[in-house]
This record gives C-alpha cells, sequence and structure tokens, in this order.
C-alpha cells in the first residue's frame, strides 16, 4: 500500500512471486503499478505470515516522485594505472530544462566532478560520461562507489545513481562467456499466434564461472535446466534410416521432450525479469548450463544476456531462422559441388577422343 504524508491512502498494490524467487534463498514478491503518485509517499506492507498471524510494515523513508531518471548501463572494473570509462543516461519525463550534473567517489579517483551543464528537451535524453583514473598502487578487491546526481531547474528536481566499481588485478579474467546452439527447432506457418520456435543454447565460462542469466529481447520464454537434453533433442541431420519412421521418430522426441523438461526443469525467465543470479548454483565451471528458449512464430528474433562472476558479459542473439539459414547454406554447398560435377564430366566429354 502506497501511503500519503498524512498516512492516507493513496494505491493500493497486490504482490505476486517472481517467476525467479523460489529458487533463491529469499523469497521475492513483485508488484505493478500503473502510475506513481505525484506527491510524496511512504510505502506500507500488510499481510499475513505462513501460521494466519496478521503482518504489518512500513517504510521509514520518504519516496519523493521525480521526472528525470538517471541510469548507468554497467559497472566496469577498475585497473592499476589504468583510466575507466563510466556511461550513463539521462532520461527527462518533464518539459525541457536546464541540467547540473554533479560526481563524486569516496576514493578520489575522478578526473573530473563538475557540476556539468546541458539542456535535455521534453521526453528527451542525454548521454554522457565521466572518467576515473585508478592509482598504480591501488589494491586488488578495493571497492569504490560512484554516486551522480542531477539536478534540474524550473521545476527544481533531482535524482542519483550509485555504482559500485571494483578494483581488479591487471590479469583479470577479460573473457565473456560463451553460449553455443546444440539444437534448432521451427516450426512456423502462415499463422503464427498456432506454431512455434525454439533454440537450446549451451551457456559456459571455465575461468571465472557463471553468475547470472537474463532475456534482454524477446517475447518468449527462456527454460533453465539442471542437466543437458538426451541425445534425441542434439543437432544433426537424420539418415535414410530414419527417415523412414519419421512419423515415430517425432512421437518418440515430443515425449522425450515433455520427460525432460518435467523432471530437469529448473528455473524459467522472460523480458522483464531481472538477471537471474545462477553463482549459488553447484555448477563445474567445466560443465556447461543448459537453456532453451521458446517463443511463438509471431516474435522470431531474441537476445540472452550472459554474465560471468568477472563481470563481463556475453549477448546472444536467437532467431527461428537459424535453422533455415544452416539448411541453406548445406543447399548451396551442396548445389555448388553438383556444378562442379557438371563442368568435369563436360571437359571429359569434349576431351574424350572420338572413334571415326
Amino acid at each position: 500500500m502506497l501511503l500519503g504524508t498524512e498516512g492516507q491512502s493513496l494505491h493500493q498494490v497486490k504482490l505476486d512471486r517472481s517467476s525467479s524467487g523460489s529458487f533463491s534463498t529469499l523469497e521475492e514478491l513483485v508488484g505493478f503499478v500503473d502510475s506513481v503518485p505525484a506527491v510524496p509517499f511512504y510505502v506500507q506492507l500488510r499481510g499475513t505470515d505462513v501460521r494466519g498471524n496478521k503482518l504489518e510494515r512500513a517504510s521509514t523513508e520518504m519516496i519523493l516522485p521525480s521526472h528525470i531518471q538517471i541510469q548507468t548501463s554497467s559497472a566496469p572494473h577498475l585497473v592499476p594505472g589504468h583510466r575507466t570509462t563510466v556511461d550513463f543516461d539521462i532520461l527527462n519525463h518533464g518539459p525541457a530544462r536546464l541540467f547540473n550534473l554533479t560526481a563524486d567517489d569516496d576514493c578520489g579517483y575522478l578526473l573530473m566532478r563538475g557540476p556539468h551543464r546541458f539542456h535535455v528537451e521534453k521526453q528527451g535524453s542525454f548521454h554522457g560520461q565521466v572518467y576515473l583514473l585508478t592509482p598504480a598502487s591501488a589494491q586488488a578487491g578495493v571497492t569504490v562507489t560512484l554516486t551522480l546526481t542531477v539536478h534540474a531547474q524550473d521545476p527544481p528536481e533531482s535524482n542519483y545513481a550509485v555504482v559500485y566499481l571494483t578494483v581488479v588485478p591487471l590479469n583479470a579474467d577479460a573473457s565473456p562467456p560463451s553460449c553455443s546452439v546444440v539444437r534448432v527447432q521451427s516450426d512456423c506457418t502462415e499463422i503464427c499466434s498456432q506454431s512455434s520456435w525454439s533454440v537450446s543454447l549451451a551457456v559456459s565460462d571455465s575461468r571465472s564461472g557463471l553468475a547470472a542469466l537474463q532475456v534482454h529481447k524477446g517475447e518468449g520464454v527462456l527454460t533453465l535446466f539442471h542437466s543437458s537434453p538426451p541425445a534425441e533433442h542434439s543437432t544433426g541431420e537424420a539418415h535414410s534410416s530414419e527417415q523412414q519412421h519419421a512419423h515415430k521418430n517425432t512421437a518418440t522426441s515430443r515425449g522425450l521432450h515433455h520427460q525432460y523438461e518435467r523432471h530437469n526443469y529448473r528455473a524459467r525467465l522472460k523480458t522483464g525479469d531481472p538477471p537471474l543470479n545462477v553463482s549459488k548454483w553447484t555448477l563445474d565451471s567445466s560443465q556447461p548450463l543448459w537453456v532453451t528458449y521458446t517463443s511463438t512464430c509471431c516474435s522470431d528474433q531474441a537476445e540472452v544476456l550472459v554474465w560471468n562472476s568477472a563481470g563481463n558479459m556475453k549477448r546472444c542473439p536467437l532467431t527461428s531462422g537459424q535453422q533455415r539459414r544452416h539448411k541453406d547454406r548445406s543447399t548451396e554447398s551442396s548445389g555448388a559441388g553438383r556444378a562442379k560435377l557438371t563442368i568435369v564430366s563436360l571437359l571429359l566429354v569434349l576431351l574424350w577422343p572420338t572413334r571415326l
């Protein structure tokens, strides 16, 4: 429940369990509101515990709504003796006006603190950068707190973002994780809402280990499994004897697929969900994490983000046409082979001596 400064009720929000909450140590509850109140408010939690006793908690801090949004795209590592760039974006959800940005850190690594002055149009945005120089004597493992504060005038508003940067040694892991396609299936028809496609991936990081996954784009669902799919799910071309029993193999494969999902399902993610922390899962760094993305054919593209424990990120683009392109390349190669064979045969006919 959202309460005004006088304790009056402004809005009631129903909380639901997060899709990833059941695999965490603490249960996560998520609520959605159509719009944030335009006046200052407090957050109050009401409910019952597992024994049916009433539960009520209220936040001690008042929340001030703002038409300014500031966000950072990533938290890069700090390397001793090197300069680091931190990108940020400011979104103006109010009228066109002037903004002032100030930056501060608790270790004195910033090269320029500001204030920096700039103009942002109504519903516009501004992209900027701040720079830090890490001393060569900086100790690995130290965390630097960077605070970016933006102020607006007419009407006066402000907002801030906090970024935690970690100093890493010079030989730190700079390689992103890997994601390899192991299975592609597409049954797309003209009626896209009644057909689907899926891509199975093996995600791994042999050095620092996997940290988190997130569905960045797409309207489908990413399912994470305990173990690898059965052999029937691997990519590969069917032999002629298998083609004679296509219907039987398809039915068997579907049955194994449903049985595999039922016994090996671990978590599901969709676009809009926060990154799922998998670092606490007991994963051998030499063994991959198996995931499958499934979507209707109305949405033919997706992107999965994968992080390792060193903070490196890998973008894994997915598309329903991956299997089709693979087949097209095979067809082109086969066609080229037939063309070469035809040319060789023609030369043999022309050069072979004829009897009179």
